[in-house]
């Protein structure tokens, strides 16, 4: 973010005029701050958690349980981002790791694969996908075309990657009693479907941000403490320096 920040300043500076805010794509934006809003309402009601543990109750031997966390972290990947899917389901792997002697680094890497080729799928799976589908006026039909064959390509083959991993046997594992209420998740769910509804152009968008943010601020106004601006100030950050003052830059020379 400072970088950015920072070129953006000297860009600024070198073309003598200032950058406009008409060049955010704020389409973007909104989209990114309202998934991330909803996100940290999954994570605070420890959705993700109780999920996982499901999940992972299946699993009778190493190489089912990271199976099972690759399916897992390409699935969340698709509708909460990468990077909710990675910091969600990498602790749990730790945990297991803990109370299971087997490979470390490798199945780290493959959760961590299959989380971003998850988030490449969707429209909302990730800011670059984000930015790609309102920059472009994509429909939803026409994204997936590009999308979908890179990542059945791509995750069959990273399921038949999981077959290296030993099938040791699983030990008893330790439970944790995640009191998750209905309403809550219900909620969560809900407000899930209100983002994708504006993300995919069936409602305004703008209507959409300001139905999360209230439905937020009444729910629990602490968790807007719990999104991560930095990523929204890079992302405005790079529309600014991109579609203003370096284009200029360009056009000077």
């Amino acid at each position: 973010m400072w970088v950015t920040l920072l070129i953006l300043l000297l860009a600024s500076l070198l073309c003598h005029s200032l950058p406009k805010i008409s060049d955010v794509n704020w389409q973007t934006i909104l989209s990114l701050f309202s998934l991330m809003l909803v996100t940290q309402y999954f994570i605070h009601i420890k959705a993700l958690d109780y999920l996982s543990q499901k999940i992972i109750n299946l699993a009778y031997t190493h190489r089912q349980v990271v199976q099972l966390l690759v399916l897992l972290a390409g699935f969340l990947a698709m509708f909460l981002t990468n990077d909710v899917a990675i910091l969600s389901l990498i602790p749990l792997f730790l945990v297991i790791h803990k109370q299971v002697h087997g490979p470390f680094v490798f199945p780290l890497a493959l959760i961590t694969i299959a989380a971003n080729l998850g988030s490449a799928l969707t429209p909302f799976g990730n800011p670059q996908n984000l930015y790609i589908y309102n920059h472009y006026q994509l429909s939803t039909p026409n994204f997936l075309k590009i999308s979908v064959p890179l990542f059945l390509i791509s995750f069959a083959l990273l399921l038949l990657t999981t077959f290296t991993i030993p099938a040791t046997p699983l030990p008893a594992l330790k439970q944790t009693n995640y009191n998750i209420k209905p309403l809550s998740l219900i909620t969560a769910f809900a407000l899930l479907i209100v983002v994708l509804a504006g993300v995919l152009h069936f409602i305004q968008l703008i209507y959409t941000t300001i139905t999360i943010a209230l439905a937020v601020l009444l729910i629990n106004h602490l968790l807007f403490t719990k999104v991560d601006y930095g990523i929204l100030v890079t992302f405005i950050g790079f529309f600014l320096i991109d579609s203003g003052n370096f284009r200029k830059t360009k056009i000077g020379h």
